[in-house]
């Protein structure tokens, strides 16, 4: 008989307790009535109050957010680049991050977005149109550097920046292609004047 008292109120226990799994890549935000309570929760099984209480997931993985904008150069040339940017959620921080932005799909257009173009076209506004070309990979790790510090801030880690494309204007297009075209006559003026 204390066998089947047992059972039955540990049915009722049980039945009035909700559980959730946290899966891998994600961390747990657990919110009563309302409010963000505790630290974020790891991955695996976790138990909670469901009358009071709820569990929602946060991908902490890495991510890509891809791009295309248009900078002006130090020497006010237009440049439209496209950039790809690698990041991730500090796990430690999901709490803060769940409190700033809300829902992880916000996290890329409240957070990332803003402080990306903001660095990018701080590190490309220091360099001539020419410089661009030439020292891309310079300029490429220097919106990177910036990139990373903006966003250490915000609790948010970037793994990588690349530059996948850059299309200047078509009229600078020409001229660097006349420079280019008078340079090599010049040239070849002054190798027939020494023959």
């Amino acid at each position: 008989m204390k066998k089947i008292v047992l059972i039955i109120l540990a049915a009722a226990t049980l039945s009035g307790c909700g559980f959730e799994v946290v899966d891998p890549g994600y961390r747990g935000i657990e919110t009563r009535l309302g409010k963000v309570v505790g630290e974020p929760l790891p991955e695996g099984l976790h138990f909670y109050n469901p009358l009071t209480s709820d569990i929602k997931e946060f991908n902490v993985r890495q991510e890509t957010w891809s791009h295309k904008t248009a900078i002006f150069t130090k020497d006010t040339q237009r440049v439209d680049v496209e950039f790809t940017v690698t990041y991730m959620p500090d796990p430690k921080f999901i709490t803060q991050i769940y409190l700033e932005v809300g829902r992880e799909e916000a996290l890329a257009e409240k957070i990332i977005k803003p402080v990306t173009l903001g660095s990018i076209k701080d590190a490309i506004g220091q360099v001539i149109a020419d410089e661009l070309v030439s020292k891309r990979e310079v300029v490429t790790k220097a919106a990177l550097k910036e990139v990373q510090e903006n966003l250490t801030e915000k609790h948010v880690l970037i793994a990588d920046l690349q530059f996948t494309n850059l299309d200047f204007d078509d009229a600078y297009e020409q001229a660097v292609e006349q420079k280019v075209v008078a340079t090599q006559n010049a040239q070849k003026a002054k190798n027939v004047t020494v023959q």
